[in-house]
């Protein structure tokens, strides 16, 4: 019986994560891919401008 309810709890509240890695060439679209998919998965992040986005100078890590 705990089996089932501790089951049915991780399905009902815990969230998966996962880890990707986006490798590519300079001016490749990889800021931009990034910053799309921020704004389509998380509910609350309001994303930068399309437009505003540079060239990344080091490391962009969320």
């Amino acid at each position: 019986m705990y089996t089932l309810l501790s089951g049915l709890y991780k399905y009902m509240f815990q969230k998966d994560e996962y880890c990707i890695l986006i490798l590519g060439l300079d001016n490749a679209g990889k800021t931009t891919f990034l910053e799309q998919s921020k704004t389509r998965f998380n509910k609350n992040y309001k994303g930068m401008s399309l437009s505003k986005i540079t060239t990344t100078v080091g490391l962009n890590i969320p």
